[in-house]
């Protein structure tokens, strides 16, 4: 062989040799680009994850707080509605207790029921400094008429209604008009709280 066919040969060997390590430079290089890429946009779905998490974790304990919020208005609302009920219950009350014709029959029914609560033929009714000039009034003394009761002025100004007691006050059926108020508020409470939400029970 020629010494310049023994060149050529060298320099095409060469050649290929040297296209042979450029293509997988190349190669290897696009293949570290393409790891870069992938890992690139990995860090950036763990990112836009962890900054949509944290958004949704914001959003949820914005919500709760306004949720909060609106129940403690709705709490609030209800309160005073309940206030209002209470005031209104008072005042239909004291109506009644200041119309002779209609407090009578009451404290009528309220003695009869003591009597019969407290399974006695003799009992004392306490009432209030308030109802001094109805428990003196003849209306009164006629409505009672056949009862065997003591009355006695309790030195307390409650609002309406009647004590009752065996004459030796171990026993008393206790029927005033705060007292029934304040039973048919607690006993009834979810009723009227249901109507105040507007939840007419279906």
């Amino acid at each position: 062989m020629s010494f310049e066919a023994l060149r050529r040969e060298i320099l095409e060997s060469a050649e290929k040799e040297a296209n042979r390590i450029l293509e997988e430079a190349r190669s290897k290089a696009e293949k570290i680009l393409k790891e870069a890429e992938d890992k690139a946009e990995a860090i950036k779905r763990r990112k836009r994850s962890d900054v949509e998490a944290r958004l949704r974790n914001n959003m949820e304990v914005a919500l709760a707080v306004k949720r909060l919020e609106g129940k403690r208005l709705v709490y609030m609302k209800i309160m005073e509605l309940l206030r209002m009920v209470e005031e209104a219950s008072v005042e239909r009350l004291d109506d009644i207790r200041r119309d002779r014709s209609r407090y009578l029959p009451v404290i009528k029914n309220f003695i009869e029921k003591g009597f019969s609560e407290l399974g006695v033929e003799r009992a004392k009714m306490f009432y209030s400094i308030e109802d001094e000039d109805l428990i003196k009034s003849v209306d009164f003394k006629e409505a009672v008429k056949g009862f065997d009761l003591t009355l006695v002025n309790s030195g307390e100004r409650f609002f309406g209604g009647i004590i009752m007691s065996d004459v030796d006050e171990k026993v008393f059926y206790i029927a005033t008009f705060e007292g029934r108020l304040r039973e048919v508020m607690d006993r009834d409470l979810h009723i009227i709280l249901d109507i105040l939400r507007g939840d007419d029970g279906k």
